[in-house]
């Protein structure tokens, strides 16, 4: 099942860095909402080993997605020090990693192991509100450098 997840997390790279080329912004936008939707239907849908097979696969397609987004942001945001930028990547993967591990423990230690997806869901919004209060500041800067051209 590892292996297989694996591959879709090739396959969601592929996806993405197609997605991404065509229509970045709404893509991030949408990213957090088909997470959470995912994290939802773990929390309702039990541990049945086909149900969680499909999780898996799924889990692996958001991966690759996910990873090409993160990349995707940080390039933009130091397109002039792309070793900078790429520290930048490695070092928020890392403080997800731990944050993720840390609060989910926290909620394991607290209500048990079935409410661990709360967790997940509580840092996909937290997530959600900075990536779209991001794109916000992108949109807005993009319409007053164009305001500034037609000046």
């Amino acid at each position: 099942m590892q292996c297989g997840g694996g591959l879709c997390n090739i396959f969601g790279s592929v996806l993405a860095g197609n997605l991404l080329t065509i229509r970045p912004l709404p893509v991030i936008k949408a990213f957090p909402l088909v997470t959470a939707m995912l994290y939802g239907v773990m929390f309702g849908g039990g541990s049945a080993w086909p149900f969680m097979g499909a999780v898996v696969i799924l889990w692996g397609i958001l991966g690759g997605i996910n990873g090409n987004i993160n990349q995707y942001w940080i390039t933009k945001a130091a397109p002039e020090a792309p070793d900078f930028a790429n520290g930048l990547f490695q070092t928020a993967a890392n403080i997800g990693c731990v944050l993720g591990t840390t609060v989910g423990g926290w909620f394991i230690e607290s209500w048990g192991i079935e409410f661990v997806v709360l967790a997940g869901l509580g840092l996909c919004g937290a997530a959600a509100l900075v990536i779209w209060g991001q794109c916000f500041m992108m949109n807005s800067a993009a319409g007053m450098h164009i305001q500034a051209e037609e000046v």
